[in-house]
């Protein structure tokens, strides 16, 4: 499976493409989301790791303008700003995980595992 991975915070985006690497997945990473939709050779079922909050969008807003491009992997949401109120949010946009900031590693890695063999 291939992964789309769009964080700002330029250490958790190293950090956690890093380990998508090491257990073998392909990873695009971006720090914006503008530089994650004008990239046109994605692959249309890669699992999408979005963070909430980036310098020119939000994650839910984002998820729904790469499903308009095509997208159709399933979405994990990454967040500092973790609230009931957010949580229903992205469900209802399409996420199927939130995982808040400080996230636990092996937790995410574990549920995109899950993902792939699905």
């Amino acid at each position: 499976m291939n992964i789309i991975l769009i964080e700002d915070d330029q250490a958790v985006r190293q950090s956690l493409g890093m380990l998508l690497r090491l257990k073998g997945y392909v990873v695009d990473d971006y720090g914006d989301g503008a530089s994650a939709l004008h990239t046109s050779t994605h692959d249309p079922h890669a699992c999408l790791i979005i963070d909430y909050l980036l310098p020119d969008t939000n994650g839910l807003a984002l998820l729904e303008q790469l499903r308009s491009a095509g997208q159709r992997g399933p979405a994990i949401l990454i967040t500092g700003y973790f609230d009931q109120t957010l949580e229903r949010r992205a469900t209802a946009a399409g996420f199927l995980k939130i995982f808040e900031k400080p996230f636990h590693y092996p937790a995410l890695l574990n549920k995109v595992d899950r993902l792939a063999t699905q």
